[in-house]
């Protein structure tokens, strides 16, 4: 979700934890269909996916640079002009939140910059959400299972690699 979202992290650092808070939505355009004419030469049409995150996260620091995360965090898709079935287009929403846990390392300079990884990331999912709303056409029983098939599937996020660079003041 960090790469569809792009959050903004804060902290509040103390000896041995921190106390920070993450958040940010974007918007991005992706290609739903695309063809090509001799005439005009290729033409694309678009969705857009808007996703957002939100964080509240605690690290705790047994030694080092090492850490320990732990949060809670609520995440939030939302697609536009989602195409089912007859022409039909719905727009979607999913939203979760989870519990968090993390290893990582966190780096601080003496003029105030970190640079931190979270070497794995891992989520437990509390609760979610999912909402299909007819944005054109005409809404028929086929057209709505489609869009809705098999939404359990979709599981807690989690992640590896993540990296962060930021200043403390």
């Amino acid at each position: 979700m960090y790469l569809w979202s792009s959050p903004i992290e804060v902290e509040f650092p103390g000896k041995n934890i921190t106390i920070g808070v993450a958040g940010g939505v974007k918007t991005t355009k992706v290609v739903r269909s695309s063809s090509y004419s001799y005439s005009t030469g290729w033409s694309y049409t678009y969705k857009y996916i808007t996703a957002s995150t939100s964080e509240v996260n605690i690290r705790s620091y047994p030694g080092n640079s090492f850490n320990w995360l732990l949060g809670y965090g609520k995440y939030k898709l939302e697609l536009k002009d989602w195409p089912s079935l007859n022409s039909t287009t719905y727009d979607i929403a999913y939203e979760t939140t989870q519990v968090n846990f993390g290893i990582g390392n966190e780096w601080t300079f003496d003029f105030g910059m970190y640079i931190g990884a979270d070497w794995l990331m891992l989520g437990s999912k509390l609760s979610d959400s999912y909402t299909a709303t007819l944005a054109s056409g005409t809404e028929t029983t086929a057209s709505k299972a489609y869009v809705e098939t098999d939404t359990s599937s979709i599981g807690a996020a989690g992640g590896a690699a993540i990296f962060r660079i930021g200043f403390g003041f």
